[in-house]
């Protein structure tokens, strides 16, 4: 199915803003940095997103259009990987079997968003489509768990974002807990209390913690 982009003066009204256009053939890159499914189709097969959704996760845009992991969001059904899998597959089904004009070009998408400009990724989790692309999905590595990354990939993680908090909130989780499970990886000891109450003992009843 032959997709036609459309001029300039449309992207820049959409949610991912405008754009840096490049030759034909090569992916939009949206000054942004949020890469909508929307955007991405001009460029890859709706297989290849759906392949790398399901390799890699994906991101939702918030009501404040803060991206954030559809993997904590599995009770709301339109905010899904799984709601965006079904969009892409209805897609999909039109790159099979083409018609005249495709759905992605219906002329209610130039005065509203079209659902799946709320999904994508962030430049940062952008994954390789190049490489989806052009190898057999059975041969694809599924990625390790970011909580299950390695203590050189935690550290290389935060110098790259610049702190723990930037961190969290690229992967999509408290500052807390990525904290916790960082300090663990890296093998940072937990901070000693400084009270010397024995173990379960509040320290206000310890020996010389009240004053006489």
């Amino acid at each position: 199915m032959k997709k036609k982009i459309r001029p300039l003066s449309h992207y820049t009204t959409t949610t991912h803003g405008p754009f840096k256009p490049r030759k034909e053939g090569q992916r939009l890159d949206p000054v942004s940095g949020w890469y909508s499914l929307w955007l991405l189709l001009h460029t890859y097969r709706a297989k290849v997103l759906a392949t790398a959704i399901e390799h890699h996760g994906l991101f939702v845009l918030d009501r404040f259009d803060r991206p954030t992991s559809t993997s904590g969001k599995p009770d709301t059904h339109d905010e899904s990987s799984n709601h965006a899998l079904d969009l892409l597959a209805a897609i999909a089904a039109e790159e099979r079997h083409p018609g005249p004009v495709s759905t992605l070009d219906h002329e209610k998408w130039e005065f509203e968003s079209h659902p799946l400009e709320r999904f994508g990724w962030t430049k940062s989790h952008l994954p390789d489509f190049e490489k989806i692309a052009n190898t057999d999905d059975t041969k694809l590595s599924v990625p390790v768990p970011w909580s299950q990354r390695s203590a050189q990939e935690f550290r290389e993680e935060v110098q790259r974002l610049g702190s723990l908090s930037a961190a969290a909130k690229a992967n999509g989780v408290k500052r807390q807990r990525y904290t916790r499970v960082h300090d663990k990886a890296i093998g940072k000891p937990k901070k000693q209390s400084d009270s010397k109450s024995a173990p379960g003992v509040p320290g206000w009843i310890s020996p010389g913690a009240r004053s006489k």
